[in-house]
């Protein structure tokens, strides 16, 4: 009886263990299809990293002073009256956030930034974001893009030794975009639309391709409540 108990005892551990001759049979017999899980992750990560439109984020510190002592002095008199749960306010700090993040800023640094317009290549799966590395520059006149009010989103293609655009205007309220074509003989050249001329020109440093490319100009305060959305102080 005890020779019965130890021999399935043994069995049971040698069931347990680790079996490398039955692994090993199972990948022999089954190895095509091993491979071919191993091409299609392979292949889903590499398409996953050549098409997803990559998210970047930027961080930064700045240093908020007091003006001088008076205002020291009153931020002192300011938290005693706090700590005793007089008061409760907000301080010169609170303030500085809110002018970081309110929308004036943010225009100027759009305009100043041209982030006003975004570009992008064209992709046989998805289309390219471009910054600094657009083949064209395209702009508008200082005054027209203050009293801007409507999207433009055009298509800048090549045509012998100059371009062609092809274009929509997103106007507010509109049922329809309004649609436009133009043709620039040379560069730097521009053309006229409905809400302002468009300039465009080449953008030293960067080679010309003969892949279409996409071009969107916003009006600053619908830019500026973009990015805006996405900045955050604390």
């Amino acid at each position: 009886m005890s020779d019965f108990i130890a021999n399935e005892e043994n069995r049971e551990e040698e069931h347990r263990g680790f079996n490398l001759a039955a692994l090993w049979k199972i990948v022999v017999l089954h190895w095509y299809w091993i491979v071919l899980s191993t091409i299609v992750a392979l292949g889903a990560a590499f398409s996953y990293l050549k098409y997803t439109r990559p998210v970047y984020a930027s961080n930064m510190k700045i240093l908020v002073k007091d003006e001088d002592s008076r205002s020291r002095m009153y931020r002192g008199g300011q938290l005693a009256l706090e700590s005793m749960g007089v008061i409760s306010n907000s301080n010169g700090f609170d303030n500085e956030l809110e002018i970081l993040t309110s929308s004036n800023i943010s225009q100027r640094v759009i305009k100043s930034l041209k982030l006003y317009v975004s570009y992008e290549l064209d992709g046989r799966l998805r289309n390219h974001e471009l910054y600094k590395n657009n083949p064209y520059i395209v702009d508008m006149p200082e005054n027209q893009l203050d009293e801007l009010e409507s999207v433009i989103a055009m298509r800048v293609s090549r045509r012998g030794s100059g371009l062609h655009v092809e274009g929509k205007l997103f106007v507010p309220k509109a049922k329809e975009p309004m649609t436009f074509e133009r043709d620039v003989n040379a560069l730097p050249g521009s053309f006229s639309t409905p809400v302002g001329t468009v300039t465009l020109q080449r953008n030293p440093g960067v080679e010309a391709t003969n892949r279409d490319m996409f071009a969107t100009i916003m009006p600053l305060d619908v830019a500026a409540k973009s990015y805006g959305a996405r900045l955050t102080a604390s």
